[in-house]
């Protein structure tokens, strides 16, 4: 299965050590996986465990923001040419990234 974990950033937290920990968990059962964030210091770790890092600019704490639709559009093809079953959100501001996917995407 190919599965998108969607977060803001991926500096040092714990949003960031959740994604990580799932992330290396889903590998191990056979998933693929991709992270879409602004980036941060655990870049590195991801790609380290063959976890596919997308840049998005995700980097604002407003639900309504135009990096929020930027963001939801460059994920779309994503989700399109990679054949991505499941999004998985961890903010509210991705949470509308996952909503916008939803509609784009079907």
């Amino acid at each position: 299965m190919n599965i998108l974990l969607i977060t803001n950033h991926l500096n040092v937290g714990g949003i960031t050590s959740y994604c990580l920990t799932l992330a290396g968990g889903l590998k191990k059962m056979g998933h693929q996986v991709f992270i879409a964030s602004s980036g941060g210091d655990k870049v590195e770790a991801f790609k380290q465990g063959n976890i596919r890092f997308i840049p998005v600019p995700l980097r604002t704490k407003q639900e309504i923001h135009p990096k929020l639709l930027v963001s939801a559009l460059r994920l779309a093809s994503l989700i399109k040419k990679e054949k991505i079953e499941v999004v998985h959100t961890h903010s509210r501001t991705t949470q509308v990234v996952g909503c916008l996917l939803a509609r784009y995407t079907k």
